[in-house]
């Protein structure tokens, strides 16, 4: 895991303080070293920050050139050994043991078809000296952010927004049309587009070429639905499947431990990381730390649960989180703010900080987390709250109106332009995965848009303290294999997350594989409020070129009526707009 940036220019020659500059930018996503590479014409350049996880040794520095070829690379491969072996047995060397080096023999040998045999969470940009070609790489799934933008002079390619704001032609503006979309999406809105007008995001399942000055996207992975398969009807092929889903899942968690270092996991408490901490219990050669968030004097369901399950296995050791009022100050929700490069529109981006603060502060580098089982297994309570509505709801013109519906600041926004944006994010994202078995769009909506949000505040929030987050459920096999399963069998017993909790039932206890979903405790009595009332009574906050830009004036005298959550967002903007765009 590091942090990665990248120049093309297309007149002045780089220069090694420019990629330096953006390197520094992001230190933390790689204390453990630096590097750069300037072609010999001077028009590429590369910068790495290191995060030494696998092949500690010098040899797994980057940027890294092999075959004529030089890359600069951010993530893990996570099968990279059976390629390795793959290509030793091909007859290519090797000179280190990290995943870096196979990607560039894997590219020698299959060119950038390679990425296909990739299972892992991986962003990267190579250079092909021979050809000049630039290849722009994002994993499946969207786990490792890279972003991108383009100026009179350079094409310029980075891990996080902020590294751009080196290079003096780019200037920070609001993206108006992206922040009112996930103002009214929330996490249901996809991340090509970012904050700021002209900075983009290279798609989940994407890459991009660039030959002689011109540019290509091509897309190598895509979800298929089930109306695409044969459905499943007797108790034999389910039971075949929930096999499958435990074998693969065993090996998701297995190869997500391979690091040269101790590898930790996040435990809520909940059957999702449950299960994923038990199972890496039981694989790992030495006791997995595994952290829980809680609040002292509190009462406290997942520390509950946690505890209950660390006694009942082996080969653990639990450490608690305490979050406290000092959270949710106006500096800490702008160092927040900063990493994010976003609006922080909910609290849970806070504690998932807080998280991994106390995980670095333990000297863990690597944590597995259970992030994305819900998406792909039924987990959520609003999905399960769809199933109340007929089938018609879900055709895209009721769907869209359900949208407009449930946007709790619509009065204060145009309705004609709400209505444009909810319309531009369905088409792209939800029209393009609708089929028969209505419940399974639903789900490969929320991979498209909610998963993907989640992802970049994992991201986001574990490398700010330079800790590697390893999402086990976001393995491709797994969200393909659930995918094309259709959705009676996901809400067996009357219950969501059918496959998740029958494999519950084979490692945990049976207080956990029951357990009500709760997600995160919600404290915002006890935290957001004062810091809420801080904000809004800030000489500035009424003046908000930003909020004034959004929204009606009106919105400014109808604040106390607002509920608390609603007016989060708002000081929060204002919050972002301080941050950045001042």
């Amino acid at each position: 895991m590091c942090g990665i940036s990248a120049i093309v220019s297309k007149k002045n020659d780089i220069s090694v303080s420019q990629l330096t500059a953006m390197n520094n930018s992001m230190r933390y996503r790689g204390p453990d070293g630096h590097g750069t590479y300037i072609s010999t014409n001077k028009k590429v350049g590369f910068g790495h920050q290191r995060l030494s996880l696998v092949d500690l040794s010098p040899k797994g520095n980057q940027p890294m050139t092999k075959h004529n070829r030089t890359i600069v690379f951010n993530g893990e491969i996570y099968n990279y050994k059976v390629l390795l072996k793959e290509l030793k047995e091909k007859g290519y060397p090797f000179s280190s043991h990290c995943d870096t080096e196979v990607i560039l023999s894997a590219f020698e040998e299959w060119g950038i078809d390679c990425i296909k045999k990739f299972n892992g969470a991986f962003a990267f940009v190579l250079y092909d000296h021979t050809t000049k070609d630039i290849y722009v790489v994002r994993d499946r799934i969207g786990e490792k952010p890279l972003y991108y933008t383009e100026t009179n002079e350079y094409f310029l390619f980075a891990s996080e927004i902020k590294a751009f704001m080196s290079i003096p032609s780019v200037k920070l503006r609001p993206n108006i049309d992206t922040i009112k979309t996930n103002l009214i999406f929330h996490f249901f809105a996809d991340k090509e587009s970012t904050y700021f007008k002209d900075i983009f995001s290279i798609r989940p399942g994407h890459y991009m070429q660039i030959r002689n000055g011109k540019v290509k996207i091509q897309k190598y992975w895509d979800i298929k639905l089930t109306d695409e398969i044969s459905i499943k009807e007797d108790e034999k092929e389910i039971s075949d499947d929930l096999a499958a889903i435990s074998d693969l899942l065993e090996d998701a968690t297995r190869i997500r431990l391979s690091a040269d270092c101790p590898v930790g996991s996040l435990l809520s408490g909940g059957i999702d990381s449950s299960l994923i901490t038990t199972i890496a219990a039981n694989i790992s050669d030495y006791p997995i730390k595994c952290f829980t968030l809680s609040v002292k004097d509190h009462p406290d369901e997942d520390l509950k649960h946690a505890k209950e399950l660390v006694k009942a296995i082996q080969n653990v050791e639990h450490i608690s989180v305490d979050l406290s009022y000092d959270m949710f100050s106006v500096e800490n929700l702008d160092r927040i703010t900063r990493h994010l490069e976003e609006v922080v529109l909910h609290r849970v981006s806070v504690y998932v900080n807080t998280n991994y603060k106390a995980i670095r502060s333990n000297h863990i580098k690597a944590v597995l987390n259970g992030q994305g089982s819900d998406e792909i297994s039924f987990g959520y309570y609003n999905y399960y709250d769809f199933l109340h509505y007929d089938k018609e709801m879900f055709q895209y013109k009721n769907f869209s109106k359900y949208w407009y519906e449930q946007f709790a600041l619509k009065d204060f926004m145009d309705k004609k332009e709400t209505k444009r944006l909810i319309d531009a994010n369905l088409k792209k994202n939800y029209v393009p995965y609708m089929s028969k078995d209505i419940v399974n769009s639903v789900l490969a909506f929320g991979v498209k848009t909610h998963l993907l949000n989640i992802l970049n505040h994992e991201d986001k929030f574990s490398m700010a303290e330079s800790v590697e987050c390893r999402t086990v459920y976001t393995d491709y096999r797994l969200i393909e294999k659930l995918m094309q399963i259709p959705s009676k069998y996901k809400i067996l017993d009357g219950r969501e997350k059918y496959f998740i909790r029958k494999l519950g039932e084979k490692y945990l206890p049976k207080t956990i594989t029951k357990r009500e979903k709760l997600g995160y405790p919600d404290y915002s009595g006890h935290f957001e409020r004062r810091f809420v009332d801080k904000i809004i009574t800030d000489k500035g906050f009424k003046n908000s070129d930003l909020l004034h830009q959004l929204f009606d004036p009106s919105i400014f005298s109808q604040l106390s009526h607002l509920p608390l959550s609603q007016q989060w967002k708002l000081v929060n903007l204002y919050r972002f707009e301080k941050v950045f765009l001042n």
